[in-house]
């Protein structure tokens, strides 16, 4: 039996709290690679909570708040315990403009682009984008990169994304509508399916949200109450 939306709720706050003991551990023990893969835990976690929230009609912008306040906390963490090895790499760092920009709120790391590759090199240049900066050539890269080892599905998706971008306010209309059918098919998509709980694969497709649609759009100046991928609080 799939579970109610407060034991989903409940199960995500559970394992936030199983990765900061997790954080804790690294902390005491030094090991830096475990402080990384809580870092990204709980980042998930929180998103998870925040996106099954906001599918269900529930105002997100408090839990929003929290997985940016969670992970400036966790990095600080990482970069304590790895000192000159903590990359931003390493972490879910690019995906972490698209949370704050729709919660109002300023970018407060520094992402940089050495090691990224595919739709992780094209969030950077999308979140930059978020925030009045664009590096086209960074974006050829990453297209280039996601055509290679992306799907189908996965390259129309970006490529949306980038027509948002450049469209008019008249057609931005059409675009949402074609985002949420391009989310749809996230459900059995292996790119999507093979990517965080986050994304929208197999069976989390029925309770997550397109987040960066949803900034795009914001950003576009787009406002439409009953559309699913889009920000309304």
């Amino acid at each position: 039996m799939a579970m109610t939306v407060s034991e989903m709720l409940d199960f995500f706050r559970g394992q936030i709290q199983r990765s900061q003991r997790g954080m804790d551990a690294a902390k005491s023990t030094g090991i830096y690679p475990l402080a990384e893969l809580n870092c990204r835990q709980s980042f998930k976690c929180r998103l998870m909570i925040s996106l099954i929230e906001w599918r269900n009609g529930i105002d997100p912008s408090n839990s929003l708040s929290e997985v940016a306040a969670g992970f400036a906390d966790d990095w600080a963490k990482v970069v304590a315990v790895g000192g000159d090895k903590a990359k931003t790499t390493n972490v879910p760092a690019e995906r972490l403009a698209f949370v704050v920009y729709l919660i109002g709120k300023p970018c407060f790391i520094d992402v940089s682009s050495d090691g990224l590759e595919g739709d992780r090199l094209l969030d950077l240049v999308l979140g930059d984008w978020l925030f009045d900066s664009w590096n086209g050539k960074l974006w050829e890269n990453g297209m280039a990169q996601l055509r290679r080892a992306g799907s189908d599905l996965a390259v129309r998706t970006y490529e949306l994304y980038k027509t948002i971008i450049d469209a008019a306010g008249s057609d931005v209309t059409a675009l949402s509508h074609e985002g949420e059918r391009l989310f749809a098919k996230r459900k059995s998509d292996a790119f999507f399916c093979g990517g965080d709980q986050t994304e929208g694969g197999g069976n989390d497709n029925n309770v997550t949200i397109d987040y960066r649609l949803a900034a795009l759009l914001k950003r576009s100046g787009f406002h439409d109450a009953s559309g699913v991928h889009v920000w309304k609080w």
